[in-house]
């Protein structure tokens, strides 16, 4: 779910820090499962996890957008609401006053979309800053650090 500008700033950072690249879906909702993951080539999960372990990995699959964070954040709306009624019906105490205040706020729901344009808007800032601080901190250092463990040499095929 991380938008392709922080995924950028992420993949910088981990070849100044010579760290093998991976991906993740860091998802909220089924809708957004598996979205981002990670490939190693291997013909079982003792490769796998070997391939792992030795840093053979390549990140697949697609960058979180705008349109898909606004998309989770109102499933999850609804999913919250439709819960508090399947709550209600089965008479759980506490229910009733739950889905009161949900049905309350509502009404705010048509700010969603503006909320979650100032988040991603902040996401895109918090990714710059801190990579720029980050690469700032290794180029005043100096330092050059050793690749990892198990990392193609140059030119060789990755997975």
């Amino acid at each position: 779910m991380m938008s392709a500008r922080s995924n950028d700033c992420a993949r910088a950072a981990g070849r100044l820090a010579r760290l093998a690249p991976c991906g993740g879906s860091d998802a909220h909702t089924l809708a957004s499962v598996a979205r981002a993951f990670t490939c190693v080539r291997a013909d079982d999960r003792a490769e796998f996890l070997a391939g792992l372990r030795a840093g053979l990995t390549l990140p697949a699959g697609g960058a979180g957008t705008y349109a898909r964070l606004t998309g989770d954040i109102v499933r999850l709306a609804v999913l919250a609401g439709a819960d508090q009624v399947r709550r209600v019906i089965r008479g759980e105490p506490g229910a009733l006053p739950r889905l009161a205040a949900l049905v309350c706020l509502a009404p705010f729901t048509v700010f969603l979309p503006l909320v979650t344009a100032a988040v991603y808007a902040d996401e895109q800032v918090f990714a710059w800053r801190h990579y720029r601080r980050f690469a700032g901190g290794i180029e005043r250092a100096g330092r050059r650090r050793p690749p990892v463990l198990g990392t193609p040499a140059a030119g060789a095929s990755r997975p």
